[in-house]
């Protein structure tokens, strides 16, 4: 009677241990693997919006004029983006465009999002140079930024400065 007893309870012991493992299997494989997910379509948009971006902000032709460039790139930022190029970054830039007569085509490529916030991301990004600025390298990471605008629409914003891509690295 005890010997039956004893090979209830280990019987029990065993069917729970089988169900736990079954349980934990489950739940295991039903978790998506980050690294292998599709990206979604809201990713692709955000994805695009950030290479038109960059493409345009480091896409420099000295022949067509500050001008046509700044509006290349007013055509594929937000509004506030647009502003911070025409009185901040711009004609610093386009002072050494000038100067060296400097041209250069880009291709930029996205890696992966570093921030989310609640109306903004930030993401790292990839760009390649025909012609690198002097003592750089014609491969680099760039950090850029997205926002959501009150249409609920995302648009790129900006690429984010050295001082400020310090938290990411």
């Amino acid at each position: 009677m005890i010997h039956e007893i004893t090979l209830r309870k280990k019987a029990i012991w065993l069917l729970m241990l089988f169900f736990a493992c079954l349980f934990t299997g489950y739940i295991i494989l039903k978790q998506p693997v980050l690294g292998n997910l599709p990206p979604t379509e809201p990713d692709l948009i955000k994805e695009s919006l950030l290479i038109n971006g960059l493409e345009a902000f480091f896409s420099i032709e000295y022949s067509v004029g500050y001008n046509t460039w700044l509006d290349n790139y007013c055509t594929v930022s937000s509004e506030s983006g647009c502003k911070i190029m025409q009185n901040v970054y711009g004609p610093s830039l386009w002072s050494f465009v000038e100067k060296y007569k400097f041209s250069t085509k880009c291709k930029a490529k996205v890696n992966k999002v570093v921030e989310i916030g609640e109306d903004f991301e930030v993401w790292q990004t990839v760009i390649t140079l025909s012609t690198p600025f002097p003592n750089q390298s014609s491969t680099q990471t760039i950090y850029a930024m997205i926002i959501l605008q009150p249409d609920k629409q995302w648009a790129f914003e900006r690429v984010l400065t050295d001082q400020e891509t310090k938290i990411y690295e």
